[in-house]
């Protein structure tokens, strides 16, 4: 784990330290390992996951893990789901927030790469959490002093993993996080040139914060030593929970479990049948009869184009091939399990899988339900963070996140577009509606300036055109696609 030490078990079973583990990440850190191995590509892990047969010879064995390969169709996925929420606008920002889009968390990502990450650690493990920090005030501080010092807030993003436990408490019917402990792993100096990585802990309470490290004196009789601790400005712990679908603090099971089982089942048949074919490849010198000299065995076969081999008359020579009668089984077995792969990602919405107008639709729908459920967590999220980094800054929560609709729809078929476009030439919908279908649908980018595109039609009865474009606003206000037999002229 790049290096990192192993920590005492006994920290995570005792209450009384912060380093006590919560039970719902104890019943999920097995997944977690696997999800985690699964997304690195199973890099460092491969025996793990493909062991050793029983009295197979440790040279085979290596040489079968060298020759087997992971196909990422896990992490993929969950790219393609990130990408497809990274389709988001910003509006009406605070100030102070504008200016760190471009430096988010210190580390050089802009909010939308940030914000693509966290969307992939929370559907990668089922959650993840968003800390906003601020660095430690000097002793007089104005607002005008922060400014002049460049203290701003930044976000920080946590793994699941190293969120070791919380406590929440019900406020007004609203649940509210009172106490976390966070794993950290830091770089400490060892020598001129060299540093080790050694594990922190640290204890986020409303208004204040401590740090704790391994207390590694001799004859130490505490296991912790408090090595930080400060105040902040916040009434509350600034740490906010993410998760795909609404859960409970700290909650949730991991959306692509499955899909990850399935590359690993994918993982050990491909290698069986690599095994099968690098097995039967070659075909098998068979020599029947040789010709001997004074009863020795025979010599070593040489085989070549400028060699010979002498057989005596009831003698035979040939290649036997070995028939290879399972590799069309296992490669049918392989086509299932890619198949079960498909249906668990979206394969089906780029045509890449051959299902029918039914059961895309299906999939479609469940898919499309999933997304628009992950935008409002998203939206709700950017809500949670801009609150706490409003109570540091002093500064009013006016911003907005909004998931572009074209993000949440499947994309229209060019049948559709042209039945789109029939209606739009026989004067059925306005131009503003026919553009944006066109955009939901994903025909026109997602920055398409639709207002301004109709503000600049020339020869236009404007006063009809509003009483048209109100009545067909109604349309679209209520999230309704145009399904294609309603695309029909004088339907």
């Amino acid at each position: 784990m790049d290096g990192r030490p192993a920590i005492d078990g006994d920290l995570f079973d005792a209450p009384n330290l912060p380093t006590w583990k919560h039970p719902v990440l104890r019943d999920i850190e097995p997944d977690l390992q696997l999800l985690g191995d699964c997304w690195l590509g199973l890099r460092g892990s491969e025996a793990t996951y493909l062991p050793q047969e029983t009295k197979e010879p440790d040279r085979a064995y290596r040489n079968r893990l060298a020759r087997a390969t992971y196909v990422p169709s896990f992490r993929k996925a969950i790219e393609a789901m990130s990408g497809i929420l990274s389709q988001f606008t910003l509006s009406d920002l605070p100030a102070s927030l504008e200016q760190q889009l471009d430096d988010i968390d210190q580390l050089g990502n802009n909010l939308t790469a940030f914000m693509a990450m966290a969307d992939s650690l929370a559907m990668r493990d089922g959650g993840c959490a968003v800390m906003v920090e601020m660095p430690q005030q000097v002793a007089v501080e104005s607002e005008a002093d922060r400014l002049a010092f460049g203290r701003q807030p930044y976000l920080v993003l946590l793994e699941r993993r190293n969120i070791l436990n919380w406590k929440t408490e019900y406020i007004a019917g609203q649940e509210q996080l009172v106490q976390a402990t966070l794993l950290e792993w830091r770089e400490v100096e060892a020598g001129s040139f060299g540093f080790t990585v050694e594990p922190f802990f640290r204890v986020l309470t409303p208004g204040a914060f401590q740090v704790y490290a391994l207390n590694k004196q001799l004859g130490a009789t505490t296991k912790l030593q408090l090595v930080e601790e400060g105040f902040t400005s916040l009434s509350e712990v600034p740490l906010v929970w993410y998760s795909p679908q609404p859960q409970r603090w700290g909650h949730g099971l991991p959306p692509f479990r499955e899909l990850a089982l399935l590359t690993l089942q994918h993982y050990r048949s491909r290698s069986d049948l690599n095994e099968l074919l690098h097995r039967c490849a070659l075909p098998v010198p068979v020599r029947r009869g040789a010709l001997l000299m004074d009863g020795q065995t025979p010599p070593p076969l040489v085989i070549g184009p400028n060699s010979v081999v002498d057989v005596p008359v009831d003698g035979d020579f040939r290649f036997a091939e070995p028939s290879g009668s399972s590799l069309q089984q296992q490669q049918e077995h392989l086509r299932h399990i890619e198949q079960l792969i498909n249906n668990e990602t979206l394969a089906f919405m780029s045509g890449q899988e051959a299902v029918t107008a039914t059961q895309a639709r299906l999939q479609a729908g469940q898919v499309q339900s999933g997304l628009a459920l992950a935008g409002m967590q998203k939206s709700s999220l950017f809500e949670q963070l801009q609150m706490l980094w409003v109570a540091y800054t002093g500064e009013e929560p006016t911003g907005v996140l909004q998931i572009a609709a074209q993000a949440l729809e499947a994309k229209l078929e060019p049948q559709q577009v042209a039945q789109i476009q029939s209606l739009a030439d026989g004067g059925y919908i306005s131009k503003e509606t026919t553009l944006e279908l066109l955009q939901r649908g994903g025909v026109l980018p997602i920055d398409f300036d639709v207002e301004a595109e109709v503000l600049g039609l020339d020869g236009s009865d404007q006063q009809q055109l509003q009483a048209q474009l109100e009545r067909d606003r109604l349309l679209l206000e209520q999230n309704v696609m145009l399904p294609p037999q309603a695309l029909q002229p004088g339907s």
